[in-house]
This record gives structure tokens, sequence and C-alpha cells, in this order.
């Protein structure tokens, strides 16, 4: 099962949400996550303080830090007070597609402080309708 995010994705969608942080670090113990990448699905299932701190580490890794659009995703993930300084940026960009993207992510960041993340729906650009957020092609 942690070899495959899916199962374990929906192991956790399954369980009581008091019980998926338990399940959660059961599943991980023994792998190394140094450079482990979790996708948005299995975080938006993870209860808020381990989807933060999971947000948090893998913002450290190389593998996101060098590609723009993971860091948008990964910083959304984060309480809005501490996402607020890099996605705001985002909106002040001169090309529309990413002030676009910053406005998302803001507000996915805003909501994940007061809601469950799997619950909420983006405007995506790419397909012109309110998809999940991510899924959207113009995802954060």
């Amino acid at each position: 099962m942690r070899d495959d995010e899916r199962t374990l994705r929906l192991l956790l969608k399954a369980a009581p949400p008091s019980a998926r942080a338990e399940i959660f670090e059961a599943a991980m113990r023994g792998v190394d996550l140094t450079t482990a990448e979790f996708g948005d699905d299995l975080l938006d299932v993870l209860p808020r303080d381990v989807r933060v701190r999971e947000a948090r580490r893998m913002l450290g890794l190389r593998a996101v830090g060098d590609v723009a659009q993971r860091v948008r995703q990964m910083t959304a993930f984060l309480p809005f007070e501490e996402a607020r300084p890099v996605l705001a940026e985002l909106t002040r960009r001169p090309d529309a597609d990413e002030r676009g993207a910053g406005t998302r992510c803001s507000s996915a960041a805003r909501g994940a402080s007061a809601t469950r993340r799997s619950s909420r729906r983006c405007w995506s650009p790419s397909t012109g309708s309110a998809t999940s957020r991510t899924r959207s092609g113009g995802a954060c």
C-alpha cells in the first residue's frame, strides 16, 4: 500500500477523519521520506496537521523547489498566513495565467484553513468550467 498512493488515498478517504493520521503514519513507517513526493489527491485526505507538515517537507525538496507549479501547489496546502506572501506575489505578475494561478492558489490556501480541501472546486481556464482543484489544467 505504501507504494501505491491511490490505494492509500482510498483507504484514508474511507477511514474516519480521526483515524487518518494514525493510518498514514503506520503506512509511512520505515519509508524514507527524504525525497518522497505525494500528490495533491493524497494530501487532500490527510488531517490538516499532517497535510501541512508534509507540504512543508516537500517544499524543502529540490524536485519540488525547482518547479514553480509544484511550489505553488504545495504552498496552497499551508495555512493561509504562511502561504500569503508567496501566493500574493503571483497575483501581481504581468502574465494573466500566473495571476490567475496565484488567485486560485490563494483561494485554496484560504479555504484549507476553514474547510476540507477535497470539497472545493476551482475555475479552470483550460476547460472553461469549475473543476476539481487538483485536476484543473490551470490548477495551482
